[in-house]
């Protein structure tokens, strides 16, 4: 499978033996950064900064390394396991690399109300995928928080990654972690993984861990841990409507596009489906499709049968572009081992 050039980049930076002297620069700028997030952290632990409360529980689903790890699946996955239940949950989103600034409504009880360039993809596919759960963006969780209380009045709210957002108050914090990429080479960005000290662990409440690998032989934690991993479910086409069965994929040959933070387990789902990949096509996380990149991806798929893509990299692509080309999204939901006792501990935060 070809290489993103993201890829290739991060095999050099996080290389153990050659990466310091090949990029000091970046050595310099990550011992800065180091510095600067511990400050930020020492200062709230001293209550010179101070978080904010919202009068409602508060759910962060977030990480400490840089992508990958599956926040949004499994911020989708709580919503439908608490909505369920009965309860009324609100997500807040910062909305990345979205087209809008502010404080926005995504979508609210019944509709989506945003287009995907003023939501930003993550938030939009939430919204499409958590019919009647309001999601929110903004880069002030609590001024969103304080909007959704007034305009839903949720009995819960979820932050989506917000681990870092430490200016508003949680109830639960769930810490996501990829087993197989794991902390990397265990440095701080941009000279590794890493969004804060490891030491930041502790403020977790629960650790969750995509997959089985290298992380589960090499960490162990205090909290209590949970695993999941992807499904398949179905596929999508351009119009956002559902497709054949997964057995379309069996014996096709596919050009694999996506633009993530981590390709390897959207590789494995299309595999486990049968299909055979041919070529891949990866670009940078959140990466808005160039007339250039529409242009390479035909030209790519031309011999090929189908073109497969994520469901939040669909919501990025236009229809009219791919008219000569059938164009399909592998919907994938993260499955929790032990769900109901993670239920259990969440529903014990409610008031």
């Amino acid at each position: 499978m070809e290489k993103s050039f993201k890829d290739k980049i991060d095999e050099i930076i996080w290389d153990e033996s050659t990466g310091a002297f090949q990029f000091p620069l970046l050595t310099i700028i990550s011992f800065i950064y180091c510095l600067l997030t511990r400050a930020r952290l020492l200062l709230y632990k001293a209550k010179i900064l101070r978080s904010k409360k919202l009068p409602c529980p508060v759910i962060s689903v977030g990480n400490i390394t840089t992508g990958g790890t599956g926040k949004t699946p499994i911020v989708a996955a709580l919503c439908h396991m608490l909505t369920a239940k009965g309860l009324s949950v609100v997500v807040l989103s910062r909305g990345y690399k979205r087209q809008s600034s502010g404080t926005k409504v995504v979508s609210d009880k019944n509709s989506v109300l945003l287009d995907v360039k003023e939501a930003g993809d993550e938030p939009y596919l939430l919204a499409k995928k958590c019919k009647g759960t309001p999601v929110i963006v903004g880069s002030d969780r609590f001024q969103s928080g304080t909007l959704a209380v007034k305009r839903f009045s949720p009995d819960l709210i979820i932050l989506d990654d917000g681990y870092q957002h430490i200016k508003l108050k949680r109830d639960l914090d769930l810490l996501l972690f990829d087993a197989v990429r794991a902390m990397g080479s265990g440095r701080m960005l941009p000279r590794g993984p890493l969004r804060e000290p490891k030491s930041s662990i502790r403020r977790a409440d629960i650790i969750m861990i995509k997959g089985k690998g290298k992380l589960q032989q090499t960490h162990s934690f205090e909290q209590k841990t949970f695993t999941f991993n992807y499904a398949p479910t179905k596929l999508i086409d351009l119009a956002g409507y559902k497709s054949p069965g997964l057995n379309t994929l069996r014996g096709k040959k596919v050009l694999a596009l996506s633009a993530l933070a981590s390709n390897e387990s959207f590789y494995l789902s299309l595999v486990s489906c049968g299909a055979k990949i041919v070529e891949t096509l990866s670009y940078p996380d959140h990466h808005w499709f160039l007339p250039t990149d529409i242009a390479h991806i035909k030209e790519y798929a031309k011999d090929l049968d189908l073109i497969i893509t994520t469901e939040k990299d669909l919501v990025r692509l236009d229809p009219s572009d791919f008219s000569e080309f059938t164009v399909l999204a592998l919907a994938i939901e993260a499955r929790i081992t032990n769900a109901s006792d993670l239920l259990k501990i969440i529903e014990s935060k409610l008031p």
